[in-house]
């Protein structure tokens, strides 16, 4: 099933603020960048905000020219944390992790319980 998010836009004096916001309202993106004075400036930022939503909005990957717009900091975050819990996970996001008759429920659940640390970073 496809999910749904809803951006939004703040266009202030000062600043301009955007965000991505999923259906149950949980904010998933936001920023905020200095408001320009002219029209066609402030219409130039609110597009390269779009884009930068559209490219960050969380839902599967079709493509090559989707996949390099992954946050692969984000991803190299994750996996130092991983590391430090002692998880040696594969080195690039656009690698495929496996698990197989060598890993037991334990191995499993600490695995799981390392990726939800590894995401608090």
């Amino acid at each position: 099933m496809m999910s749904s998010y809803d951006a939004g836009f703040d266009i202030g004096g000062t600043r301009i603020k955007y965000g991505l916001v999923d259906r149950d309202g949980r904010l998933v993106r936001k920023g905020n960048v200095s408001s320009p004075e002219a029209i066609a400036d402030i219409l130039a930022v609110l597009e390269t905000a779009w884009a930068s939503l559209k490219k960050s909005a969380p839902g599967p990957i079709r493509s090559w020219s989707e996949a390099k717009h992954c946050d692969t900091a984000a991803f190299g975050r994750f996996h130092g944390g991983l590391l430090a819990e002692g998880v040696y996970w594969p080195p690039a996001q656009f690698e495929a992790a496996f698990i197989s008759v060598a890993h037991d429920e334990a191995v499993i659940d600490r695995t799981v319980a390392a990726a939800a640390k590894a995401l608090q970073i």
